[in-house]
């Protein structure tokens, strides 16, 4: 007996140390013309931005008396819709896929009543690019780094509008994602095609050639960073919980900076928002 009783720990140990260093379990394929979530998808009800940019009313797109009043409530809505499509999978026999993106982001002013409600500006982006998941070790053998993923895309973003309130621009964009169990970090650079969009000439100056983002799972909770430019320094913080199972989550969101929307890439926006996120996204 007091032998089997020593060799107890021992094995207990050695279980341990195989639990820390094995790979995860494979993800499972991506099917063509699936449709998936991308980034995001998310609803805010209510926000409140503390700096609502009331220049970019003066338009006569718009159709609303604009001279010297304030048309733009400080409440709105924000919601983010973002999906992708494998169009070839396993490009020669590797974890590496043809895609399409789509993602709308909507600012609603859902209690404006005194001009009826519009939506005060919706940009579009799609994308056309190659994601590889080699959900690789970095490091040494006992190192908990793993590169999750790495996207290289055409992307075009719009808010689909006439001058003198039309903004869009093309990019080249690439992003790469390592994880260390419930940390993820996240790196997106881009390149403009256009080097002089007409519409928004110095949107670069604004938003800089990419961005960092990092998220974090402290046991049901989940906490998000986004930060860009150190020109226009812009900051996004983010907090979620499940609320229903685990695909509908609270979410929480505060935004401080340049960029949040392309009428407003040159205009500083101080808004914090609360509702629900549906859970997929990156």
């Amino acid at each position: 007996m007091p032998d089997a009783e020593a060799s107890e720990p021992a094995t207990a140990d050695i279980k341990v140390a195989r639990t820390d260093t094995a790979a995860p379990p494979p993800k499972p394929t991506r099917r063509v013309l699936a449709i998936l979530p991308y980034r995001k998808n998310y609803a805010l009800p209510v926000t409140y931005n503390a700096d609502v940019n009331q220049s970019a009313a003066q338009g006569p797109s718009i159709g609303v008396p604009v001279s010297g009043e304030h048309v733009y409530d400080h409440a709105e809505m924000k919601f983010q819709i973002s999906l992708e499509v494998p169009l070839w999978t396993r490009i020669l026999n590797r974890p590496l896929d043809l895609y399409f993106g789509y993602t709308q982001l909507a600012f609603f002013q859902a209690y404006n009543t005194e001009y009826s409600s519009p939506f005060r500006e919706t940009n579009y982006e799609p994308e056309l690019g190659f994601h590889w998941q080699p959900d690789m070790r970095i490091g040494s053998r006992g190192s908990r780094w793993r590169f999750a993923s790495l996207r290289v895309a055409a992307d075009h973003q719009s808010n689909g509008r006439s001058d003198p309130l039309s903004r869009s621009w093309n990019r080249i964009t690439g992003e790469a994602t390592v994880q260390r169990g419930d940390l993820s970090l996240g790196l997106r650079l881009w390149t403009q095609l256009d080097s002089n969009p007409p519409d928004n000439p110095d949107i670069e100056d604004y938003l800089g050639f990419g961005e960092l983002r990092a998220s974090y799972d402290l046991g049901q909770h989940r906490f998000g960073l986004m930060a860009r430019s150190f020109q226009h320094p812009t900051v996004q913080l983010d907090w979620s919980y499940p609320l229903f199972g685990e695909r509908v989550r609270v979410y929480a969101q505060y935004f401080n900076g340049y960029g949040e929307s392309l009428i407003d890439y040159n205009h500083s926006v101080n808004r914090i928002g609360v509702g629900f996120l549906v859970e997929g996204g990156g």
